[in-house]
């Protein structure tokens, strides 16, 4: 069935390069560009961002933050990785974290203990921020390395999926330190890698511009996703798990129903290509979005931040 969204904010030139990642948590909407800035929009009240960190030259292509608002870890162009509280607003030195040369993707867990941060290597160094200290080093099989372009950590930490450019998405227990399985899911490198709040699914997307499901739990193929007409930059879950939003250099932004395998609703407000989007949870965008609405943020080419919400949410 379809679903009607509703664009409630825009803000044209919120970077002053193309916005390459968006992170949602319950207080902030965080945007970051080539331009090396990090901002945070605050979803209940709009106004002017406050900024993380000034330009210095490098721009930042990853960034990722918990639920709760409590850490941000950003990417950078030059490879290194930088973190911070965002209860203080201050950066957080990680020692291990900093030492980082080669880091490509990050996530952070909503458990707000763990950071996942994939390298140009293929491996997979996962901190604890509270402890602030290395806790595993992931690795591929020596004949499976390739860059890791994409990396998620699951709600409760205890699992990573890492999708390489060789186009496998590998699988780790963050428990044993060890890869579960491997998924042969792409030809194409992966870009966006997500798995669903209930930690049960998987959803891989990337240069093949599909979308494939698997199951967490062994890896098993259980629907594919056709629509978007260029590469899939991003993927968000909603709160349950029922949807998911795709964001492609197409520029259109998907919703898709994992129970009917359909896509139920599209925008394509942007004529230039989509790089990041995210969801924004019920109740977390009292101004931005509306209500008590569940929506949805995207960015891209065009420097522009829309947000939208589900119409017949209330």
């Amino acid at each position: 069935m379809a679903t009607r969204y509703i664009a409630t904010h825009t803000v044209e030139d919120a970077h002053k390069s193309d916005i390459f990642a968006i992170a949602v948590g319950s207080k902030y909407t965080a945007s970051t560009a080539g331009d090396g800035v990090i901002s945070l929009w605050e979803n209940f009240v709009p106004k002017d961002p406050i900024q993380l960190t000034e330009p210095r030259g490098c721009g930042v292509h990853h960034i990722a933050m918990d639920i709760t608002d409590t850490f941000m870890a950003a990417v950078y162009f030059d490879g290194s990785v930088r973190t911070w509280s965002l209860e203080s607003l201050e950066e957080i030195v990680v020692p291990a974290v900093k030492d980082i040369e080669a880091g490509w993707a990050c996530s952070i867990a909503n458990d707000a203990l763990t950071l996942a941060v994939s390298t140009v290597e293929g491996s997979v160094l996962v901190f604890d921020l509270q402890k602030k200290e290395l806790v595993s080093t992931l690795k591929p099989a020596q004949n499976q390395q390739a860059v890791a372009t994409c990396v998620d950590i699951s709600s409760d930490g205890k699992f990573v999926a890492c999708g390489l450019d060789s186009g496998r998405v590998h699988v780790y227990s963050t428990a044993t330190g060890r890869l579960s399985y491997t998924l042969p899911c792409h030809t194409m490198s992966p870009r966006a890698v997500k798995l669903s709040p209930m930690n049960t699914l998987v959803a891989v997307a990337g240069d093949s511009e599909t979308i494939s499901l698997f199951t967490l739990n062994g890896g098993d193929l259980i629907g594919t996703f056709v629509g978007h007409d260029s590469w899939v930059f991003a993927l968000d879950w909603n709160l349950d798990g029922s949807l998911l939003l795709s964001v492609s250099q197409d520029g259109k932004a998907k919703i898709w129903s994992i129970e009917d395998r359909a896509c139920v609703s599209t925008l394509n407000d942007s004529d230039q290509p989509l790089f990041a989007g995210a969801y924004i949870r019920n109740g977390h965008g009292a101004q931005i979005i509306g209500g008590a609405s569940q929506g949805v943020v995207t960015g891209g080419i065009d420097r522009t931040l829309r947000w939208y919400r589900e119409a017949s949410s209330k």
